[in-house]
């Protein structure tokens, strides 16, 4: 069981210099906010694996001729900024993980999620009020 500095100190225990530099080191590595991994395929960094293995299957299809094309992170205008008094309020945008070209010209959203936070949840409600002619579909594990 890994001891922190904080620990350490509170019990007076009193660690050689090179030992809390290391203890200092590792407690600094940010984690990731749902313990994900960020994988890099073509040079692409993804937010997860999921998202990474969505982008090698549509890749495939492309070259097989099932698609037309796909994009990355293409970002959807849910609600318009506007001035509210003197402030300006910022816009409130959905960025789609994937944004695929079918082979009759329709076009489907392909979203990776392993957590639906709630502010998802209700941007995916504004985006299929606001889209409904663009399929949306949710890959999960």
């Amino acid at each position: 069981m890994a001891i922190t500095l904080a620990e350490a100190r509170k019990y007076g225990i009193k660690l050689p210099p090179e030992i809390e530099a290391e203890i200092e080191a590792e407690q600094k590595k940010k984690k990731s906010k749902y313990n994900n991994t960020k994988p890099v395929i073509d040079g692409i960094k993804f937010d997860s694996k999921l998202e990474a293995n969505e982008y090698c299957r549509l890749k495939l299809r492309k070259m097989a001729g099932d698609i037309l094309d796909f994009e990355r992170q293409v970002p959807f205008t849910l609600q318009a900024s506007f001035l509210f008094g003197k402030r300006q309020i910022r816009p409130v945008k959905l960025i789609v993980d994937f944004l695929v070209t079918e082979l009759d010209g329709s076009l489907t959203i392909r979203e990776a999620k392993g957590v639906r936070t709630q502010a998802y949840r209700i941007k995916k409600k504004m985006f299929l009020k606001q889209y409904p002619g663009i399929k949306f579909v949710e890959v999960t594990e």
